[in-house]
């Protein structure tokens, strides 16, 4: 495909495990500061409408890295990594190869699950990341941390010139159970792990910032996590934030200041155009 000569240095796309505004999950917990801040000063932000409200981070992850609807699946969507070595030309990584050659996925998890190890190579990425390159000490809770992932991703805005990452977290993975960190509840627990995930926005936006490179950052929300009854919360839905950030950029872009619904399919459209987009649009 044919992308604009101002195509940013690299990429960093966030995809936060169970990520969702405590906010409007609960009265009682305050909004995100990290995301609030990123969320006034994104080129885009919204809010995501996941397959659903819990467990479905297959699904998300598809309809990003490919961009196919759920109703081009049909049927598929219910686990469409069963079919997506069938259209590998979809996949991001293969869309944008001619800007970023290099492609990494990364994700502390085993790569064997879900065919990663082979599905991925197939939609593009040259190098894959998994739960190898850290250690215990690297854990948060039963999982590789978030401030872990973003220490990673430091590295990678620090050291290389041309790239594009695509990473999943998994510190906020249920279950939830009391205990947890030492909380009450698993509720409680899912909230201190969301606030990791917001203090991990935060620290790659600051180290992109620092940087003075060129990256754009996106970030997002798989689903909503499934917690026990919480109190009631007006207007409650399924939706997941996200964010499109260009820190450096080298000439202004118009920002969208009024926040846009996408889909899960609809935001890999909209990182192709992000990338694609000349300083003056």
């Amino acid at each position: 495909m044919s992308l604009s000569q101002h195509a940013p240095d690299g990429v960093i796309i966030i995809q936060c495990e169970s990520f969702a505004d405590p906010a409007k999950l609960n009265p009682q917990w305050a909004p995100l500061p990290a995301l609030r801040r990123c969320q006034q000063e994104a080129l885009q932000w919204g809010e995501l409408t996941p397959s659903g409200l819990g467990a479905y981070t297959m699904r998300s992850e598809y309809s990003v890295l490919c961009g196919d609807s759920d109703e081009t699946l049909s049927y598929r969507q219910f686990d469409p990594f069963l079919t997506a070595h069938r259209a590998p030309s979809h996949g991001l990584a293969r869309k944008l190869r001619d800007v970023y050659p290099e492609a990494l996925f990364l994700h502390p998890y085993d790569m064997r699950f879900y065919g990663r190890q082979s599905l991925m190579p197939q939609l593009g990425f040259t190098k894959l990341v998994g739960k190898e390159f850290f250690t215990k000490a690297d854990q948060e809770g039963p999982y590789v941390s978030d401030a872990a992932l973003a220490g990673f991703l430091e590295s990678i805005i620090r050291n290389q010139s041309r790239f594009l990452t695509y990473c999943v977290t998994i510190e906020n993975h249920g279950p939830w159970k009391k205990g947890r960190l030492g909380q009450k509840s698993g509720a409680e627990a899912w909230h201190v792990h969301a606030q990791h995930s917001d203090a991990m926005l935060g620290n790659v936006y600051d180290d992109i910032k620092d940087s003075g490179k060129d990256v754009l950052l996106v970030f997002f929300g798989d689903h909503r996590p499934a917690l026990e009854a919480l109190p009631p919360c007006k207007g409650l839905k399924r939706g997941t934030p996200y964010v499109i950030m260009r820190p450096n950029a080298p000439a202004m872009i118009t920002r969208q200041c009024e926040p846009v619904p996408l889909t899960m399919a609809e935001l890999h459209q909209a990182i192709v155009e992000a990338v694609s987009a000349s300083p003056h649009t």
